[in-house]
């Protein structure tokens, strides 16, 4: 069977009701925590949670009218916002793992007692942890433009990571140790992840507009 894609004013509606609230969850969470989640993860799990509301709404309408013709395109779509979901949360793994990596060298680099490796694991842990990740430094400028938020979260987690490091283990100033040298530097490879990781969640969108596009009399 041959679906019909179209797109009503019910599903542009429940389609902008998920971006709504995934803006202003984040710009809660900005204004609430230092340390926001990802904006960029944040939008590829709504995503993903409008598309199973919708597919579950459907499910159950089938269980009740026994509409089964054209329920495999929704299952089959289900399935890749799964595994887009699962593949953003390995791309995340990744982020986290080319950060420490960063964090470890520059602490080793500027540590004022060499030797002691079990200091930096600690300390690039602590990093991380008030960090977060950050492949596309000054990201969040455009979303300044439209959300009342001053400072980046980022921007502002780097500045308080700094801070935390003892100034009797290791150099603190602009030229070793500074907020702006927390940044992973833009080699290939960063760049690679970020763009894996914006086609991801674009992929997420795309599965859950699809199956808004399908009409339930085609059900």
């Amino acid at each position: 069977m041959i679906l019909t894609i179209t797109l009503s004013a019910n599903s542009v509606a429940f389609i902008g009701s998920v971006l709504v609230i995934a803006l202003f969850c984040w710009y809660l969470r900005s204004r609430i925590e230092s340390d926001p989640e990802p904006f960029i993860l944040g939008l590829t799990f709504f995503a993903f949670a409008g598309q199973f509301i919708r597919t579950a709404e459907w499910t159950s309408e089938i269980i009740v009218k026994g509409r089964v013709p054209g329920y495999g395109t929704i299952v089959i779509l289900l399935l890749l916002g799964l595994f887009t979901f699962i593949g953003q949360a390995f791309v995340m793994k990744t982020h986290m793992l080319i950060t420490t990596d960063h964090y470890a060298a520059l602490l080793r680099k500027h540590h004022l007692k060499p030797g002691q490796d079990h200091q930096i694991d600690r300390w690039t842990t602590v990093l991380l942890r008030v960090t977060d990740t950050d492949f596309f430094p000054g990201g969040y400028r455009l979303l300044k433009e439209f959300l009342p938020i001053k400072t980046e979260p980022r921007e502002r987690s780097r500045k308080l990571a700094v801070s935390v490091l003892p100034t009797k283990e290791f150099r603190i100033s602009a030229e070793a140790i500074s907020a702006e040298a927390l940044i992973v530097p833009a080699s290939r490879r960063r760049k690679f992840y970020w763009w894996l990781y914006v086609v991801l969640c674009i992929l997420s969108w795309t599965w859950f507009i699809w199956v808004m596009m399908i009409p339930r009399e085609q059900l």
